[in-house]
C-alpha cells in the first residue's frame, strides 16, 4: 500500500470526503485530488498536515509500507533502520528527503547491512528526472517569452531569463483559473478579481471593459486568451470529458465563440493527455481529429504562415496560435526545448510559449533549476496560488524592482519635485513618468519621495519616513525606482545606502543597482564630511 492508498484508507475509516479532508488539513482540494490520482507525491509539509488531520504521525501515515515484510529491504526499511522518518519535517520535500537517504546508501557497508540491491536504488526517485509537473510550466513559458513579443527577429541563442522578462496577463489568468479550481470559485468571478489586481498586465481593451461589466461589450472573442489560461484544467480534471467541459466553461466567460472554445479545449486536452503520458502520435491524432488543427506543418510552412498572420494582425487568434503551441511540444524532446521552439515561431511569443509550456510541463516536467529561476519574476500572491496548486514551496529570494514594473501590482515609489510653476511633478530614471498629485507620501497606487532640489540629508529623512510607512503596511507591496537618480541629479551610489534597511523587508522591491552597492549611509556621510 503506497501513500495515496493509505490516505484513501484513512479517509474511508474516518468517513471523510476530499473536501472535508481539505478543510480539516488546510491542504488544497486540488492537491489532495492529484495525490490520490497518483499525479505527484506529497511534499513533506503536505504529508505532515494530512497526518495531523488524521490524528497520525508521519511514520504512521506510511506504516503499512514501513512494516510490509515484502518491502522491508527497500527504501522504507532503510528509513526505519536510520530513524530518518522522525525527522522528515526538516526537509523541504520528499524528494530532498529521499536524496538524503540515497546519500547514506552510498557506502557498501550500509548497502550490505540492510540488504538493499543496487537496482532497488531506483526507487528513490519520485518522478522522472526529479522534474516538476504543474502550471508553473505555463507561467515560465510566459515569463521567458515576454521579452520577445514585439521583436522582428528572435535571436538564435539567448538565456532563458533576463532583466526584461516579466509575467504578463497570460500568467495572471492562468493563476485565476487555478484559483477558481482550488477554491470552487466561479470562473468569471475569479478572472475579474485577478484582472483588478493586475490591471496593467497586458489585457486587451475590450477584455478589460468586459471584466468591469461595461454594457454592450460582447464576450465572443476568437483570440487565444481562452487557451493561454487553461492549463490548470488539464492538470485538475480526472477525465477527458471533464477536461473539455471545464475548458468550455472557462472559455465562454470572454471567448464564447467556436474558435475561442476550440482553442481552450485543444490546449486543455493536450495538457490532460500529456499528463496521462499518452504517446505523442496519439495526442496529435486526437487533436487533429477532434479540433481540425493541422499539426503536420513543416518548419517552412510554419514560417510562411506566421509571416502572413503577423502581417494581417491575426497573430493573437486562437486558430493561428493554439496549433503552434501544440506543434512546439510535439516536435521537441524536453521542456526547455518546447518553449524555445514556441518562441522561435515569433508569433505572440509569450502566449504560445505559455501554452506550449503547460503541455510540456505535464509531459516532461520542468527542471528544478528553471523553476527556481522564475520565482523572482513573480509577485507573492501569484506564487501562493502556484504553490498550492502544484504542491510546491517556492519562495522569493531576491526582491528586485522589475524592468517592466508597469505590469506589476503594488505601489510605485518615485522621486518628486516642483517645476518652475511650483507644480509638483514625478520623475523616474527607469521610465518617463510625470503624474503625481502629492509631493510626498501615498498617491493612489504610488508613493512619492521628494528629491529634486533636496539635499542628501533631506532625501534620507524622506526615505526613512517611507520605510517606516512600509513597515507599518505589510499588506502593501512597494516597487522602488531609482529615486533621486534622474532630475535630482544624484547617483545610485549616493542614494542606495539610504535604503539599506529596506533590503531585508519582504514587501519592498529595490532596483538591482541599489542592491549591488555595498556602501552604508554612515560611509556616505563620512565621505560628505
Amino acid at each position: 500500500m503506497d501513500v495515496k492508498e493509505r490516505i484513501r484508507q484513512l479517509m474511508g475509516e474516518q468517513h471523510l470526503t476530499q473536501k472535508e479532508l481539505a478543510e480539516r488539513s488546510g491542504v488544497g482540494a486540488v492537491t489532495i485530488s492529484r495525490i490520490l490520482n497518483g499525479h505527484f507525491e506529497p511534499q513533506a509539509a503536505t504529508l505532515a498536515k494530512l497526518a495531523d488531520a488524521f490524528g497520525k504521525s508521519v511514520s504512521e501515515m506510511i506504516q503499512d509500507d514501513l512494516y510490509d515484510t515484502n518491502k522491508r529491504k527497500t527504501i522504507y526499511g532503510y528509513i526505519e533502520y536510520m530513524g530518518i522518518i522522525h525527522r522528515i519535517n526538516g526537509f523541504k520535500s520528499l524528494e530532498s528527503f529521499y536524496t538524503k537517504v540515497k546519500d547514506n546508501l552510498k557506502t557498501k557497508d550500509n548497502m550490505n547491512k540492510i540488504g538493499i540491491k543496487a537496482e532497488q536504488d531506483k526507487q528513490l526517485h519520485l518522478s522522472k528526472e526529479g522534474n516538476v509537473r504543474g502550471i508553473i510550466g505555463a507561467v515560465i513559458g510566459d515569463v521567458v517569452g515576454s521579452r520577445f513579443e514585439f521583436l522582428k527577429r528572435i535571436p538564435k541563442e539567448y538565456d532563458l531569463f533576463a532583466e526584461k522578462c516579466t509575467f504578463t496577463d497570460d500568467s495572471v489568468l492562468t493563476v485565476a483559473i487555478a484559483d477558481s479550481l482550488l477554491h470552487s470559485r466561479d470562473f468569471k468571478v475569479s478572472i475579474s478579481d485577478w484582472v483588478k489586481r493586475y490591471p496593467n498586465a497586458g489585457f486587451g481593451v475590450r477584455f478589460r471593459k468586459l471584466m468591469r461589466g461595461v454594457k454592450d461589450v460582447s464576450n465572443d472573442s476568437i483570440g487565444n486568451g481562452s487557451g493561454m489560461r487553461v492549463s490548470p484544467i488539464g492538470f485538475f480534471a480526472e477525465t477527458l470529458d471533464d477536461t473539455l467541459e471545464l475548458a468550455k466553461q472557462s472559455a465562454v466567460v470572454s471567448h464564447n465563440s467556436k474558435e475561442g472554445i476550440k482553442g481552450a479545449q485543444s490546449i486543455a486536452a493536450a495538457t490532460f493527455l500529456a499528463k496521462q503520458q499518452k504517446p505523442k502520435d496519439e495526442i496529435k491524432a486526437y487533436i487533429e481529429n477532434e479540433f481540425g488543427y493541422n499539426l503536420h506543418l513543416t518548419e517552412e510552412e510554419i514560417k510562411e504562415r506566421v509571416a502572413i498572420v503577423n502581417q494581417e494582425n491575426k497573430n493573437e487568434w486562437a486558430e493561428n496560435t493554439c496549433p503552434l503551441a501544440i506543434i512546439a511540444f510535439l516536435m521537441t524532446d524536453d521542456y526547455e526545448g518546447a518553449i524555445r521552439k514556441a518562441i522561435s515561431y515569433n508569433c505572440d511569443t509569450d502566449t504560445v510559449a505559455c501554452m506550449a509550456g503547460g503541455i510540456a510541463a505535464a509531459y516532461y516536467g520542468v527542471p528544478q533549476e528553471i523553476v527556481n529561476n522564475v520565482v523572482n519574476y513573480l509577485q507573492q500572491d501569484l506564487i501562493d496560488v502556484i504553490n498550492e496548486f502544484d504542491g510546491l514551496n517556492l519562495q522569493i529570494t531576491e526582491r528586485i524592482t522589475p524592468k517592466e514594473f508597469h505590469r506589476w501590482g503594488g505601489y510605485l515609489v518615485y522621486g518628486t519635485g516642483e517645476n518652475k510653476n511650483n507644480e509638483t511633478e514625478g520623475y523616474m530614471a527607469m521610465k518617463n513618468f510625470r503624474a503625481t498629485n502629492v509631493l510626498e507620501g501615498i498617491d493612489h497606487n504610488a508613493y512619492a519621495i521628494p528629491t529634486v532640489g533636496r539635499s542628501l540629508d533631506e532625501i534620507k529623512a524622506a526615505v526613512d519616513r517611507f520605510i517606516d510607512y512600509a513597515e507599518g503596511h505589510k499588506d502593501k507591496t512597494f516597487l522602488v525606482t531609482q529615486v533621486g537618480c534622474s532630475k535630482a541629479g544624484y547617483t545610485p551610489k549616493q542614494i542606495a545606502p539610504m535604503f539599506e534597511k529596506a533590503k531585508n523587508m519582504t514587501n519592498v522591491y529595490l532596483p538591482l543597482v541599489f542592491k549591488e552597492i555595498p556602501e552604508t549611509w554612515e560611509k556616505i556621510k563620512r565621505t560628505k564630511g
